[in-house]
């Protein structure tokens, strides 16, 4: 398979505390994004709630 993106994403990760919200960390050669991913009433949320870009 070929790399068509320069950008890499973490596995998922799943809060112990709450099953429906899940965390992601991305990156790239110039920025880095953290998101929470939350499932409420058949429907994904999505939130950025950290980023960095240089």
């Amino acid at each position: 398979m070929t790399d068509l993106t320069n950008r890499s994403i973490s596995r998922i990760q799943r809060n112990d505390q709450d099953p429906d919200v899940f965390y992601i960390y991305a990156s790239d050669r110039s920025s880095t994004s953290d998101d929470t991913v939350e499932y409420v009433k058949g429907k994904w949320i999505l939130e950025r709630v950290g980023q960095t870009v240089v």
